[in-house]
């Protein structure tokens, strides 16, 4: 089914860094976040970027989240959604209102429905419309098992991996809305007109570059607030939000030195 992540477990015998490289597999024809898995136990995750990313930098996943006003669930007459835009059990497309939504910004995301009628429903996002007066189409893998009313509110998150960022471009430890999702597999540059595509890895051996010194064999490396792809070996004050962990240090390391860690990000 095609709005099913796909899983490939590929010989880790074969040229793995070809097939990590996106030039390999043709840029932008995987779909975005699909898991490759080699057989030593490293994962890879395909990801779409509109920036400038360098080989071996700690990306994160600038995710958009949009709320939907309830008043597209029906809350008027006038608004109330009709059968075949989620007026009916069994619809495959609602009409929605939330504000600044680009063309297809959410496909392969998701959509929620967090409260009041309905919730606890959660669709995956095969495309969707643009903002407009009187609300927009949001085409759905599923079918809405229970209807939409008035109380019925939901959110729009896009897929992490849509649009990647390294680490120095954003506090992602301060907003709940970025995270680190993997290493980058090789250098790209993509913009908002001309996309790029890369893998990024999120489990199993890999190298980091230290940021401190030392790091400790064992130890959890974690990425603090606007740190450009540099670990940081935590200790009790930095476990909170401005953290998070990202691998295992299978070295004692030195500042800005590469260091074998296990990437723990999925």
């Amino acid at each position: 089914m095609p709005n099913i992540i796909s899983e490939r477990v590929i010989p880790v015998d074969q040229d793995i860094y070809a097939k990590v490289d996106a030039d390999s597999l043709g840029r932008g024809k995987g779909p975005v976040g699909t898991l490759m898995v080699t057989d030593d136990g490293r994962r890879f995750r395909y990801a779409r970027t509109e920036n400038t990313i360098g080989l071996g930098q700690l990306c994160i996943a600038v995710v958009n989240i949009d709320a939907i006003a309830a008043t597209y669930f029906g809350a008027t007459t006038a608004l109330a959604p009709v059968a075949g835009e989620g007026g009916s059990i069994g619809d495959r497309i609602l009409r929605v209102c939330a504000t600044g939504v680009t063309a297809n910004e959410h496909q392969g995301g998701w959509l929620m429905i967090t409260d009041g009628t309905g919730i606890s429903q959660l669709f995956k996002v095969k495309k969707n419309g643009v903002s407009a007066t009187g609300g927009f189409l949001i085409h759905i893998y599923g079918e809405l098992s229970a209807l939409l009313d008035a109380t019925s509110v939901g959110l729009l998150m896009s897929n992490p991996f849509h649009n990647v960022d390294h680490t120095a471009h954003a506090n992602f430890g301060g907003n709940q809305n970025q995270y680190i999702v993997g290493r980058a597999m090789a250098a790209c540059a993509g913009t908002s007109s001309a996309p790029d595509y890369v893998w990024l890895q999120t489990r199993g051996i890999s190298m980091l570059v230290s940021g401190v010194a030392p790091n400790t064999h064992g130890g959890i490396l974690t990425v603090a607030e606007d740190v450009d792809g540099v670990v940081q070996l935590s200790d009790t004050g930095d476990r909170d939000p401005g953290y998070q962990p990202v691998a295992i240090a299978l070295q004692d390391g030195a500042d800005t030195v590469g260091q074998p860690c296990y990437l723990i990000l999925e």
